[in-house]
């Protein structure tokens, strides 16, 4: 309910804000906010088939509604796209969740994104939460290769990460500051409740003091792990027993 009070605190304190969104509440009024905001606005997106969009959330007649706020949102957006020493920077994006059961639309997002004039980001699934219980749903490794062909990159891979830990990783765990429900401060957007305030609160702790903290422990996690990603690293659960 206090969605526009955080974003308008993390701007007027210069925080760039990236909000990630199923995209079926989105108003035009709300999608100029954010961008006169300077939010980096994400639909998560499973398909643009409507059947396959439907069957993964659950919602009959959802689709076109979803569809055609992702296009609102991108005209709104189109006005930031621009390009920079020969590189075209975009300010929305869709990303998709590669499953073995999207597999074969993913061709069809690249070019729904490219019809718009967006950002298509792809990273396999997770193999925690619902991604544990459905193992049947996890692609591999080469499957991940031939699913990569169809993104432009990914939002969660950050290229300047391999100047710190030698390979790209997650630039949300590695640079941002990611704050849970309860105040306390995680690895990323996921990754970290188990530590509790270990690396600090909100309400307790000023915002320097956590990014200091939070600058400290990122690349010690990632000398820990081999992935790019804690919550989709084996490794991850012996960092957290050792921390």
């Amino acid at each position: 309910t206090n969605l526009r009070e955080i974003i308008q605190a993390a701007f007027d304190n210069s925080f760039t804000t990236t909000l990630i969104t199923n995209g079926h509440a989105l108003t035009e009024d709300l999608v100029r906010f954010l961008f006169a905001r300077n939010v980096t606005l994400v639909v998560s997106l499973f398909s643009v088939q409507k059947e396959l969009y439907e069957m993964d959330n659950g919602l009959p007649d959802s689709h076109h509604k979803t569809i055609e706020n992702i296009r609102m949102a991108a005209g709104v957006y189109r006005e930031a796209n621009r390009i920079v020493n020969g590189k075209h920077v975009r300010r929305m994006a869709i990303h998709a969740t590669v499953q073995a059961d999207n597999l074969a639309d993913l061709q069809n997002i690249e070019m729904f994104c490219d019809e718009i004039g967006i950002f298509f980001s792809l990273a396999p699934l997770a193999a925690v939460g619902g991604g544990a219980c459905h193992s049947e749903l996890l692609i591999s490794e080469d499957g991940m290769a031939d699913a990569g062909m169809h993104g432009h990159n990914s939002i969660i891979l950050s290229r300047t990460a391999s100047r710190e830990v030698r390979r790209q990783v997650c630039g949300t765990c590695l640079y941002g500051l990611n704050v849970g429900f309860d105040g306390n401060v995680l690895f990323d957007a996921h990754a970290g409740y188990d530590v509790g305030g270990l690396l600090g609160n909100v309400r307790r702790d000023s915002i320097d003091v956590l990014v200091k903290r939070q600058r400290k422990f990122a690349p010690a996690l990632f000398r820990n792990i081999t992935g790019f990603c804690p919550v989709r690293d084996p490794a991850w659960p012996g960092f957290l027993k050792r921390l």
